[in-house]
């Protein structure tokens, strides 16, 4: 897969990147919102399979990014990386967004609980091969 990290911390932007570079994604990581939207638009024909940003990080935050990606492409799949529970006005900040439906986990988190959120988040958005399609037959 091809990941869009968006982390503003240098050593929990390492420690992701390399969890997904040792899964085998491929991925492309900025430090905040603004760079992040750049290098989305100038990959707008190919895409990413997963967006994973921060909610919080310098410039546009994450909440405003996912809401923006989304906006530019309804089927995107986006993901947040959290650091600490979600309070109410957080919560009314992201619906106000329209982004408050959007996965996440929580900070911190070991690689394999990373690596399965991945999984459970992107294969509700990736087309199915023929065997998955076919239903078992008895």
């Amino acid at each position: 897969m091809h990941i869009l990290l968006v982390e503003d911390e240098p050593s929990v932007k390492a420690y992701v990147a390399a969890t997904l570079h040792r899964a085998g994604h491929t991925v492309e990581a900025a430090s905040d919102g603004d760079e992040a939207l750049r290098i989305y638009r100038n990959r707008k024909k190919c895409g990413y399979d997963l967006v994973l940003t921060d909610r919080w990080h310098p410039g546009m935050d994450g909440i405003q990014l996912a809401a923006t990606i989304r906006r530019m492409n309804p089927s995107q799949p986006i993901a947040f990386q959290t650091a600490g529970s979600t309070d109410s006005i957080v919560e009314e900040r992201m619906a106000t967004y329209g982004v408050n439906d959007l996965p996440r986990i929580e900070k911190p988190f070991r690689s394999e609980q990373l690596l399965r959120f991945i999984e459970s988040v992107t294969e509700k958005f990736l087309p199915k091969t023929d065997n998955e399609r076919q239903s078992p037959t008895r």
